[in-house]
């Protein structure tokens, strides 16, 4: 290959980094890139991905740090967040008429507002941080005798 020629998308032929590592991390944290964003984000194609991530080292561990601060940081603080509701400012702008000329004017209006907590977003947090204590089954105390044939199961629901 000549000196100045790129390596052809996809290859194994493709200049390895070790800056790739950091660089990967950081995307993943901050982003919460797939595999196919990273492959776009090194000009590569997905399966020089899967490569790396088998045969570099340290090059999969970063990935999997990166994609599990992202998932924590702001996912699960993002899910948290909407169980617990939360305040913010929305800003509109409006066009109203200048009494004194009948212009239009851009007025902006700034508001606080309250986003309520979420019941599936509630229910969802708790079922996973607490699985013994807000299970996802529902339980009977009801018991079943199996052993009624046809006929007195009918005389019984008369």
């Amino acid at each position: 290959m000549a000196e100045n020629e790129k390596p052809k998308r996809g290859t194994k032929d493709i200049k390895w980094k070790d800056d790739y590592i950091r660089m990967a991390e950081v995307a993943c944290t901050e982003g919460g890139l797939t595999d196919v964003q990273l492959a776009k984000l090194f000009e590569v194609a997905k399966q020089t991905i899967y490569y790396w991530k088998r045969e570099k080292p340290g090059f999969l561990e970063a990935i999997r740090r990166g994609r599990d601060f992202y998932d924590t940081e702001k996912v699960e603080n993002s899910l948290l967040k909407r169980a617990l509701g939360y305040k913010y400012d929305e800003t509109v702008k409006e066009m109203v008429d200048d009494p004194d000329t009948g212009e239009k004017l851009a007025v902006t209006k700034k508001t606080k507002k309250h986003q309520p907590g979420d019941v599936k977003a509630i229910t969802f947090w708790l079922r996973n941080r607490n699985r013994k204590r807000w299970p996802d089954t529902k339980t009977t105390d009801g018991t079943l005798d199996v052993h009624h044939s046809h006929e007195q199961m009918l005389d019984e629901l008369e």
